[in-house]
């Protein structure tokens, strides 16, 4: 039986649930899919120059940062970057806040999705722990340097499977659709005007429900993973695009928890989300 990695993305505005998960990791490890091999977290740390998204008032301190990374890998997670700021420039590369948080992550399987590439090129020299991931190839499946992983969504891949000559390289969307109708547009139009092309993402009608998500055709079910693993696709990506934060853990009980624990687990995030622990 093959093993796959799992990496929650946009999880920003969760950390209460995910430090739950992580202790619930601990704790009962045998309420885990057993193909589960290594869980990754996504970690913008708010706010990076190199994401675009760095103001004096929305600095964070260092220290916060750190013993948050460290409590990520003393449980046997990974560390998972976006920098999306494609226009960063070359004196950038040098910023002592976002170097010192890309120290942190000391896993060895870490990903950086980089949408610049010299930028990519900078932390190949001086962060090899650190997984390169190219953000767009979904016309294309082959993998440029120095990226060393590519993501896909399950359409591309159903439909190119064969062109794929190494699945380990790749990371599949699961659920690689948006119910925020500002976020896609502004993905629709940035991906046209950066790549000359339409990222095929499906909003939908701003579903609302974990259960009428499942319905879209870029959901994939847990069976789909474990078949699209046999055929040697090692890395899935969990988007957490939910409105609400029930939703949110909806998702996470699905991918993450064996539906004869999910209950249990379910009941006792909603207590610790009332203050009732």
């Amino acid at each position: 039986m093959d093993k796959y990695n799992l990496i929650i993305d946009n999880t920003r505005f969760d950390m209460g649930l995910i430090w739950q998960i992580l202790d619930l990791k601990k704790e009962m490890p045998q309420a885990f899919y057993e193909r589960m091999n290594k869980l990754s977290f996504y970690f913008m740390f708010p706010y990076s120059i190199w994401s675009k998204s760095r103001t004096e008032r929305n600095y964070i301190p260092f220290e916060n940062i750190e013993s948050d990374t460290n409590r990520y890998e003393d449980n046997g997670c990974a560390m998972y970057f976006e920098f999306e700021n494609v226009d960063v420039k070359p004196e950038n590369f040098q910023d002592r806040y976002s170097n010192l948080v890309l120290n942190t992550a000391k896993d060895k399987d870490s990903y950086a999705v980089v949408f610049n590439s010299d930028l990519a090129r900078y932390i190949k020299e001086n962060y090899s722990q650190i997984r390169l991931v190219q953000s767009e190839i979904k016309r294309n499946p082959y993998i440029e340097a120095p990226f060393e992983y590519g993501i896909i969504d399950y359409i591309s891949y159903k439909n190119n499977k064969d062109k794929f000559q190494n699945k380990a390289s790749y990371i599949l969307e699961v659920n690689s659709f948006c119910k925020n109708l500002y976020r896609c547009s502004n993905l629709l139009s940035n991906n046209k005007l950066n790549y000359g092309i339409e990222r095929p993402i499906n909003c939908g009608d701003r579903l609302k429900t974990f259960e009428e998500m499942k319905k879209n055709e870029l959901f994939v079910s847990i069976e789909e993973i474990n078949k699209i693993n046999d055929e040697g696709v090692e890395n899935f990506l969990v988007k957490a695009n939910c409105d609400e934060r029930f939703e949110v853990l909806e998702a996470f009980l699905y991918y993450l928890i064996k539906p004869e624990y999910k209950d249990e687990i379910r009941l006792r995030f909603i207590k610790a989300a009332l203050g009732n622990r």
